[in-house]
C-alpha cells in the first residue's frame, strides 16, 4: 500500500537506524513501555526510518547494540511464514481496511529457537488530509503463553483420546455404568445401562441427578411397593434417594423378573461410579442348587442314609445331615 509521497511498507536497510536513547525525558511513553518489559519501535512513514529499543535485542538473546541495525537484519530473523502476513496486516491498517495492527509472529533467537512475539502498533501522527505520518508500536514476548497453549492442545488431544477409549470400553462391556460428579449429577453413562434400567438415553443425556433418576424409577414402580424388590440391606438407601450410608453392593429385582447386582464406588473428587450387572442366571442357578440340596437332604432322611466326602489334599472330611442322624449326634 502506498500513500501520496509515502515510503513503501518495507523500508530499505539504510532507512533503519537505532535510536540513541528511547528512554529520555522527551519520550516518556517509551520509558513506561520499556519498564513493562516490552520492546518499543518507532516508524517514520515519511522517510521510512525506524528505531527500536534495547529490549528488542534482549528478547532475541543479544546484548544491547549487538544486533546490526537495519531492515535486512530484521527480516532474516522473522519466520519465513510470518513475513507476508505481517506486511499484509500493516498495509490493511494503514489503508483503513483494518481497525488496528496486531499479530503474533515468530523470530529467531540467538541460539536458534523461535521466539513468539505480539507485534502491535498504531498511527500517532497524520497529515491534514489524513495520510499516516508516524507509527509507534511494541513487541511483547509471548513464548511462555504459546508454550502453554501448545501443552494445552496436547493435553486436550490426549483427553479426547482417553475419552474415546473410555467410551469404546464402556460401550463394549456387559455392565451398565453411571458416573456422577460431586453434586451427584450424571456426567457419563453407556447404552447398556439404558437397556438394563429401561431408561431413555434422551433423559440421561439431560444429566439428571441421582435423586431425579430415583424419582423417575419410583414413579414407574421399578423398585416395587416400599422398595420390596431391593435387597433389605439397601432398601433404606434407595427409599431416601441416597441419604443413608451407601452400600458397596446390593441386589435388586426388576419388574420383569431379572436380578441386578448394583455396585457403587466413591471417587476422590466426591463423585461416584455405579455399575449394574445382570446376575439373573447366577441367582437362578444358586436357587436351583439350594432346591436340589434340600431335595437330597429330604431323600437321605427318608432312606436313612448319609454321605461323606474326604478331601485328599487336606484330609478334611465333609458329612451330610444323614450322617449326624445315623450317629445320633450334631454338627457341634
Amino acid at each position: 500500500m502506498n500513500h501520496r509521497s509515502d515510503p513503501p511498507l518495507s523500508p530499505t536497510p539504510q532507512d533503519w537506524t537505532r535510536a540513541p536513547d528511547l528512554g529520555d525525558a522527551n519520550n516518556p511513553w517509551k520509558l513506561a513501555l520499556e519498564g513493562s518489559g516490552v520492546g518499543v519501535w518507532d516508524w517514520d512513514l515519511r522517510t521510512g526510518s525506524q528505531t527500536y529499543s534495547p529490549r528488542w535485542d534482549e528478547m532475541l538473546g543479544f546484548a544491547s547494540g549487538e544486533l546490526a541495525p537495519g531492515f535486512e537484519e530484521f527480516t532474516t530473523r522473522v519466520h519465513p511464514d510470518d513475513i507476508a502476513p505481517m506486511q499484509a496486516a500493516v498495509a490493511a491498517y494503514l489503508d483503513g481496511s483494518a481497525p488496528g495492527y496486531s499479530m503474533d509472529l515468530r523470530m529467531r533467537h540467538k541460539d536458534g529457537h523461535w521466539v513468539w512475539l505480539i507485534s502491535s502498533g498504531m498511527v500517532v501522527s497524520r497529515s491534514a488530509d489524513g495520510t499516516p505520518l508516524r507509527m509507534i508500536g511494541t513487541h511483547t514476548d509471548i513464548s511462555a503463553r504459546k508454550q502453554a497453549e501448545a501443552e494445552l492442545r496436547i493435553s486436550h488431544t490426549q483427553l479426547l483420546e482417553q475419552t474415546r477409549l473410555l467410551q469404546t470400553t464402556t460401550a463394549s462391556i456387559s455392565q451398565g455404568i453411571f458416573v456422577f460428579n460431586a453434586e451427584m449429577r450424571l456426567i457419563s453413562f453407556n447404552q447398556r445401562v439404558c437397556e438394563m434400567l429401561d431408561l431413555p438415553d434422551s433423559f440421561l443425556a439431560e444429566r439428571p441427578t441421582l435423586a431425579q433418576i430415583s424419582v423417575r424409577q419410583f414413579k414407574r414402580g421399578d423398585f416395587g411397593r416400599q422398595a420390596y424388590l431391593v435387597e433389605e440391606s439397601a432398601r433404606a438407601y434407595v427409599q431416601t434417594g441416597g441419604k443413608t450410608p451407601l452400600p458397596a453392593h446390593f441386589l435388586r429385582e426388576t419388574p420383569d423378573g431379572r436380578t441386578l447386582e448394583v455396585k457403587s464406588q466413591m471417587l476422590p473428587d466426591g463423585g461416584m461410579v455405579r455399575t449394574f450387572a445382570d446376575v439373573s442366571d447366577y441367582v437362578q442357578a444358586q436357587a436351583e442348587r439350594k432346591r436340589l440340596d434340600g431335595l437330597l437332604t429330604a431323600m437321605q432322611s427318608l432312606a436313612q442314609v448319609g454321605g461323606w466326602e474326604v478331601d485328599g489334599a487336606t484330609g478334611r472330611v465333609y458329612w451330610t445331615e444323614g450322617i449326624y442322624r445315623i450317629f445320633q449326634t450334631s454338627p457341634e
